[in-house]
């Protein structure tokens, strides 16, 4: 859509994965990325007044660096969702980031639930949950928040993680 793209990995991969990633997907005409072992919002808004990106992906949210520590990681991560809404609107930028409820578990708990809620979900303008059989390649995406405009129809995203291909359906009512 000619919008400039810049794609922030958190401890997710060294800088030669995620290029060899990038390489795998095909060329984009306007994409930076860059990667990082800690990320506060201050190091995001020197890359985003350094870039000048149209939108942002911050992968993801749940490593980022909260610059004031407090008793619990929920009102760290509120802290750093509600810079996250301010650099968007300061910056004019779409920032889009990601949050894994349950890493070891294939089900969230009730606290990975109230962090989500608390931190993350009051400060989003679009929250989509994404679920299924971690043995598949199929997730199905479901709106659980939007401000502004409708839901999203609810869809089923099929992931092939060797190729990074996907495609997807909308899900018949």
């Amino acid at each position: 859509n000619n919008l400039s793209v810049l794609y922030i990995s958190i401890k997710d991969f060294s800088e030669s994965r995620l290029k060899a990633r990038l390489d795998s997907a095909g060329a984009f005409p306007d994409f930076k990325a860059s990667c990082y072992s800690n990320l506060s919002v201050p190091d995001l808004e020197i890359e985003i007044d350094e870039i000048n990106p149209d939108i942002v992906f911050v992968d993801y949210l749940g490593v980022m660096d909260a610059n004031t520590k407090t008793d619990t990681r929920r009102f760290e991560l509120e802290n750093i969702t509600s810079n996250l809404k301010r650099v968007a609107q300061d910056k004019q930028v779409i920032l889009i980031t990601g949050h894994q409820l349950n890493k070891d578990n294939p089900y969230p708990t009730a606290d990975d639930l109230l962090e989500a809620k608390a931190g993350i979900v009051s400060h989003a303008d679009l929250v989509l949950g994404v679920g299924g059989d971690i043995l598949s390649d199929f997730r199905n995406v479901t709106t659980i928040k939007c401000r502004r405009h409708k839901p999203l129809p609810e869809f089923v995203i099929q992931v092939n993680f060797n190729d990074l291909t996907y495609d997807f359906m909308i899900k018949e009512e």
